[in-house]
């Protein structure tokens, strides 16, 4: 793809929608919504043109786009009609856009569209068929409150209510399962959740709640299945359920949906992940929330963590990908679907890998090089005040010659603990570490500290897991991995002018000890010519509403690395870093 190309000029490239052109004569434009049919004939989509961020919806032929002749007559337009007195319309001739000398997108085919449409309404979306619409309405507040259902060729005034929620604290929306099986109505207040889901195959029936609701209980379901596992090689349907039920950090129960039909329990299934209920206040409040947690329904690269979080998970038809938090840090963890498959129907734990940015040629970071070496319960170099120990376990790091223990051309020496613990308060005894590692096994070292996650992964039949990553000192990347053979491919890099190199600047987390003993993640970032001991700090930090503040790229902060400056960020209570009680402890 040609990044500088003009829209549309790709072979097998179609514009179906541009904003540009639609907005022509609008002193406000935005887009509310779009959905395509399972064909890719069929566009749903809802525009606001006066800012009240009501929405009104359209359905668009895009085979007209491509079809329509020299004449511009459109062609024969054979989807079911309900009722065959309606007809087709141009979509330009309701709202005529005056043109414009030189300019191309008037000189594109227009489209036709049905002739309903919703106005006024909070969202919509298509049956994966095209045959059906499902719409929100909303009240004089604007609170989605009611759940529509549309067949399309048949007038609105025909339309069903299908779901109404009652009570005012709860909003509504409507939506297709990501394996497109099944019509889901979710509905939510602040602290409560509850799904309502309907096979697609059955559009005219009652939808029924997946799981009741509960009082503050938060759940989401999504839906899968195991193509092709069953015994008499039939798909093994699935319900993936995220809730806190008995976690507040949240945990993830598969269940096998041939036992019964909704509605289910929660903690029905099996557990694949949960998180860390140490220090939570409906949890196990009296434990640190530092303390490694341990438990045999986890996979083996979250034993061991610390303030673990399950943050959610994705079943592709090739792939799963699991997203967490811990040791104060997002990451990202895959397996292919047929591992997957197999641990689940073996009743073992699931085999999940995680997931590394590739290292940058030359760097001193290499994390995903020296993965074997190291020593600890899941990747991170341990760190005592053996010096002989240290010595032989610790690898050194590619590129400078020097033992991770030592840094001292690059600014930190091992004791460099002991002036940051100083600046926030003094270490207790129980740390051994300079850094504030303990025989707990925190990650205390000096690499680079990502922001990882999956995104751009919007099909179910997706053969390849697309991610993102940043750093305090690497530019962000869009990177592409073949689940199956571990394959890992860019494809797209954000540029950063001038003779800016990553190799040139350091990150390090370092742990330091609170008042009442909890130990706070502490982000150092700072040139490697420089040395940060004695250097001028500049310090940042937030904490409230449960907000991680997670490592990210900044050209504005490589001025102040260049000049020796030592950037520190102090993670401390009242965000997420490390799960729900971090949160709760800062309030």
């Amino acid at each position: 793809m040609d990044a500088k190309g003009e829209p549309g000029s790709m072979p097998g490239e179609q514009i179906v929608f541009d904003v540009n052109r639609e907005s022509e004569g609008h002193d406000f434009f935005r887009l509310g919504g779009m959905d395509v049919s399972k064909d890719g004939r069929w566009l749903l989509y809802g525009v606001d043109v006066t800012g009240d961020e009501r929405y009104d919806f359209r359905i668009r032929d895009l085979e007209s786009l491509t079809a329509a002749d020299a004449d511009g007559a459109f062609p024969d337009l054979d989807m079911p009609m309900a009722d065959e007195s309606l007809s087709f319309r141009d979509a330009s001739a309701a709202e005529p856009a005056e043109a414009t000398a030189g300019d191309e997108a008037t000189e594109r085919p227009a489209a036709a569209e049905l002739p309903e449409h919703f106005d006024g309404i909070g969202s919509a979306c298509f049956t994966p068929d095209g045959k059906w619409v499902f719409w929100v309405e909303v009240d004089d507040s604007w609170r989605p409150f009611a759940v529509w259902r549309h067949q399309v060729g048949t007038s609105v005034d025909d339309d069903v209510c299908v779901y109404r929620e009652a009570d005012e604290r709860f909003w509504v929306g409507v939506g297709i399962s990501f394996d497109e099986r099944n019509i889901v109505i979710g509905t939510g207040s602040k602290t409560t959740t509850e799904v309502l889901m309907l096979p697609v195959v059955t559009p005219e029936g009652e939808f029924q709640a997946f799981i009741p609701r509960q009082t503050d209980v938060e759940y989401d379901v999504s839906f899968a299945c195991f193509e092709g596992a069953g015994e008499h090689g039939e798909d093994v349907p699935l319900a993936v359920v995220y809730h806190n039920a008995v976690n507040p950090n949240f945990e993830i129960d598969v269940i096998d949906m041939r036992d019964h039909k909704p509605p289910y329990r929660l903690g029905e299934g099996v557990c694949v992940a949960a998180g860390s209920p140490y220090g939570c206040e409906h949890g196990e409040s009296d434990k640190p929330i530092t303390e490694a947690y341990f438990n045999p329904a986890n996979p083996a690269i979250l034993q061991g963590a610390h303030g673990l979080g399950i943050e959610g998970i994705a079943l592709h038809r090739h792939f799963v990908s699991l997203s967490y938090r811990s040791d104060g840090q997002p990451h990202v963890a895959y397996m292919t679907k047929d591992a997957a498959s197999a641990d689940f129907l073996a009743g073992r734990p699931w085999r999940f890998v995680e997931l590394l940015p590739p290292p940058l040629e030359g760097d001193w970071d290499m994390v995903a090089a020296d993965r074997q070496d190291v020593t600890g319960d899941h990747g991170e170099t341990l760190w005592t005040d053996d010096a002989e120990k240290a010595e032989s376990s610790a690898s050194a790091s590619p590129g400078t010659g020097k033992s991770a223990t030592s840094m001292k051309g690059d600014g930190i020496s091992k004791r460099s603990g002991d002036w940051f613990g100083g600046l926030f308060g003094s270490t207790t005894d129980h740390t051994e570490s300079s850094d504030g590692a303990s025989d707990d096994h925190l990650p205390g070292e000096t690499r680079r500290l990502y922001t990882i996650g999956t995104g751009g992964n919007p099909s179910y039949d997706a053969p390849r897991m697309r991610y993102s990553f940043a750093s305090y000192t690497r530019s962000g990347e869009l990177h592409e991995i073949d689940p199956a053979t571990g394959k890992d491919t860019l494809l797209k890099r954000a540029t950063v002018l001038g003779d800016f190199d990553p190799r040139n600047y350091m990150e390090r987390r370092v742990w330091i000890t609170a008042r009442d003993g909890e130990r706070i993640p502490v982000s150092l970032v700072w040139h490697r010519d420089c040395p940060a001991q004695d250097s001028p700090m500049f310090i940042t930090g937030y904490g409230a509403y449960e907000i991680s503040s997670d490592p990210g790229f900044s050209v504005a902060r490589l001025s102040m690395l260049d000049r020796g400056v030592l950037y520190a960020v102090p993670h401390i209570r009242g965000g997420g870093e490390m799960g729900r009680a971090w949160y709760e402890q800062g309030r």
